[in-house]
């Protein structure tokens, strides 16, 4: 409610924030974006959107992990 909260004060920028969903023993990231709706300066409404990140984080974490590993392999072999 912190998200909604913020927008609903701050309606001229947009807010976004990670959300961890824990459902049937699995864990899902969404990215979630709040931005107002506005008709000639009046604001209507809000438009949320979510996005599930969970692959993109885990390709993000494995992509890391991959460059220490590089990075470990290298000094190993030029100390």
């Amino acid at each position: 409610a912190p998200l909604w909260s913020e927008a609903k004060r701050r309606p001229d920028r947009q807010q976004r924030s990670e959300v961890k969903l824990a459902r049937d023993g699995s864990e899902r990231t969404l990215l979630v974006r709040i931005a107002a709706e506005r008709l000639a300066g009046q604001l209507l409404g809000f438009v949320v959107t979510f996005d599930d990140v969970t692959e993109l984080l885990s390709a993000q974490r494995a992509a890391a992990w991959a460059d220490v590993a590089r990075r470990i392999a290298h000094e190993i072999k030029n100390p």
